[in-house]
């Protein structure tokens, strides 16, 4: 199916990697936000699996590495393999990570920007009372742009990097 024209998947997929893995703790996410976003942990890759919604559908998800921890579960970082892997056809340029679904930004009256899923997530685990919404990293789209530019006022948490200043000055 089709979602603003993006390409939808059916949510039965997120079923095998409900499992929520020791990793998203360490992280300071608790079970409840996890199972509440649907965030899992997809055994065949070792990734935490973030899924994407938009419009109320689901456009995708992005599997995340993890640290290896020595006694406790075995790692997917570093040897040059990266830190996200995104599903087949990932629409990253036309939609935000947004915890409400993709429903739109309404006009609200501020909304937080950060570069990653994982931040936005955070945020939830931590009860933040504002709308916080990730760009899937410091690229910026013209699409992305002109979704949060409904908001009133947009602030913006990118990383101290060269890429997030970039992304900063974009925005």
């Amino acid at each position: 199916f089709s979602s603003h024209g993006l390409q939808g998947y059916n949510q039965r997929i997120l079923k095998p990697w409900a499992w929520v893995h020791p990793y998203l703790a360490t992280r300071g996410i608790d079970d409840d936000t996890a199972k509440r976003l649907q965030i899992g942990w997809r055994e065949d890759l070792n990734r935490i699996t973030i899924p994407v919604f938009w419009a109320g559908n689901l456009v995708g998800w992005q599997g995340r590495s993890i640290p290896d921890s020595p006694g406790q579960w075995p790692g997917t970082w570093g040897g040059g393999v990266p830190k996200y892997k995104s599903s087949p056809g990932f629409p990253k340029s036309g939609c935000l990570y947004d915890v409400g679904g993709g429903r739109g930004l309404g006009s609200p009256d501020s909304v937080v920007v950060v570069e990653s899923p994982f931040s936005v997530i955070k945020s939830q685990a931590l009860g933040v009372d504002r709308r916080v919404d990730g760009t899937f990293g410091a690229k910026v789209s013209q699409r992305q742009i002109d979704i949060l530019s409904e908001a009133n006022r947009v602030y913006v948490l990118a990383d101290a990097d060269d890429a997030g200043r970039v992304m900063e000055r974009k925005l």
